[in-house]
């Protein structure tokens, strides 16, 4: 298995890239094949994504939004290969963040977040629903309700069609 930095640089990813490599190493050195230890990785980065969602949940209760959004971030940023993450935790935290902007009065960065990650579900259309709708209430905040109305009307479609799929 080839050996990859993360594409971001940093002391945290890199210290938590080392920490993989370890438990790697050690599921190798402790005769696991290479199918086990990935999926004990992947294992490890779940409950890692699982932590830093539930921390921003109390972090936003307690009225601390800047340090909740870092967390949300920081979750969508875990190493995590190619189509590894789950597609539910990882709209989960999308949706989150893109909520916890939207009650911190930043529409424009819950807009920009979820236009980011669109195309990553165009073949599901229940999951493309629930972005165009943060999408519609974004734009709405921004006062471009020509835009609002455009992405409640998709999230309608998407959703309808969603229903009608078997």
């Amino acid at each position: 298995m080839p050996v990859r930095l993360p594409a971001r640089e940093g002391s945290r990813a890199l210290l938590l890239w080392l920490v993989l490599v370890f438990v790697a190493a050690l599921a190798t050195a402790q005769g696991l094949d290479p199918e086990e230890e990935a999926e004990r990785r992947f294992d490890v980065l779940n409950r890692i994504a699982e932590a830093h969602f539930e921390k921003a949940w109390l972090l936003q209760e307690a009225g601390r939004s800047d340090e909740a959004i870092a967390e949300l971030k920081k979750a969508l940023e875990l190493p995590f290969p190619p189509g590894e993450i789950s597609e539910e935790r990882r709209l989960g935290v999308v949706l989150a963040l893109c909520e916890m902007y939207l009650e911190q009065g930043r529409p424009l960065d819950a807009a920009r977040t979820a236009e980011g990650v669109l195309d990553e579900w165009q073949e599901q259309p229940a999951r493309l629903a629930e972005l165009h709708i943060v999408l519609g209430y974004a734009y709405r905040a921004l006062e471009q309700n020509d835009k609002a109305l455009r992405h409640f009307d998709r999230a309608i479609e998407l959703g309808q069609k969603a229903l009608d799929e078997p």
